[in-house]
């Protein structure tokens, strides 16, 4: 995981900021901002923005924005990696409950209460 981690760290000094908003079938929006720190080797995904969750099957639980997270980011470092947590280390995701990203429970979501 160590591993796994410094090289994440060390791919982040090459990337910027940045923000994109896609819109769905139905109109829909998903945004997010990704954020660099190059100081401590860290970058921030945020959702925030992003509309709020829907009837139907257009919204995804946290772990499924996680993933994509981690495979956007485990796809732009040169490294070979393990995935694992430490991949994950240096990145904050910030997704807003009761978004498209995080439905409540019995709300849209498809899960149950």
């Amino acid at each position: 995981m160590d591993n796994a981690e410094e090289s994440m760290r060390s791919t982040l000094v090459n990337f910027v900021d940045g923000q994109k908003t896609v819109h769905l079938d139905d109109g829909a929006k998903i945004t997010v901002s990704i954020s660099i720190d190059k100081t401590e080797r860290t970058a921030t995904v945020d959702f925030t923005g992003t509309d709020s969750q829907r009837e139907g099957n257009f919204n995804a639980p946290p772990a499924v924005s996680r993933s994509a997270v981690l495979y956007v980011f485990r796809c732009l470092t040169s490294d070979p990696l393990h995935l694992n947590e430490g991949c994950l280390r240096p990145l904050n995701i910030i997704i807003p409950e009761k978004s498209l990203l995080s439905p409540e429970v019995g709300r849209g979501s498809g899960r149950k209460p």
